[in-house]
């Protein structure tokens, strides 16, 4: 069991979770019970990474979970090559990619879609806490495979000592890792946290923990 967290195991998560979590943000986006796109702690990430890594034109980007690509847009401004990848399939990215040729979108479930390395850059805003507890490793391996050596990493996930994880209505995991578990698990993954920042999210009082991560040197 993965250090600090409640085995999902015992929380009756589905046997075929890939569908169940492509149904719900399904159902989110079709009943605009998508609160994430709107939220103003969630867009200012783009806007954190510029100021962290300062990413130039020649910088390779990866927008996992992009959505209806608003951060996207904001990497494309920075670099000529970027790629958004969502588990749906959002019509705003056919006008995007008509007007922006350096843009692309790829529909599918990160940890099954094929992708091209290697990206400098890889940013998960919000996919990486939903994941089933068996599949963390296995997708922070396939971040680490597809960075090139000293490549950054950077992950927002939810943090408050008060929340342990559970499933919403809609059958998404909600992992509320603890500072040490997260740091237990990217260590384990041979990636190395550079800066922790925080941003407070009002409506629940609590935080968006962003980790800006570098892949570790290989031994």
């Amino acid at each position: 069991m993965t250090p600090g967290l409640m085995g999902c195991n015992h929380m009756r998560v589905s046997e075929n979770y890939h569908s169940v979590i492509e149904k719900a943000f399904q159902r989110h986006y079709s009943e605009q019970s998508d609160v994430w796109t709107t939220d103003i702690g969630m867009r200012v990430l783009p806007l954190l990474i510029q100021g962290q890594l300062r990413l130039s034109a020649e910088s390779r980007v990866l927008d996992i979970g992009c959505g209806s690509g608003l951060d996207t847009l904001v990497y494309g401004d920075l670099s000529q090559q970027v790629t958004g990848v969502d588990i749906f399939d959002h019509p705003e990215w056919r006008q995007i990619e008509n007007t922006h040729s350096h843009i692309r979108f790829i529909h599918g479930n990160f940890l099954s879609c094929p992708l091209e390395g290697p990206y400098d850059v890889i940013i998960d805003n919000g996919c990486f806490h939903h994941q089933t507890e068996e599949s963390l490793a296995h997708y922070l391996a396939k971040i680490h495979h597809l960075l090139p050596a000293h490549g950054h990493f950077v992950l927002s996930t939810f943090s408050d000592r008060l929340k342990s994880t559970y499933i919403d209505d809609y059958q998404r995991i909600h992992h509320y890792f603890s500072d040490e578990a997260l740091s237990a698990i990217l260590a384990e993954a041979r990636f190395a946290v550079l800066t922790t920042l925080f941003i407070y999210r009002p409506k629940y009082g609590n935080y968006y923990r962003i980790s800006f991560c570098q892949k570790a040197a290989e031994a």
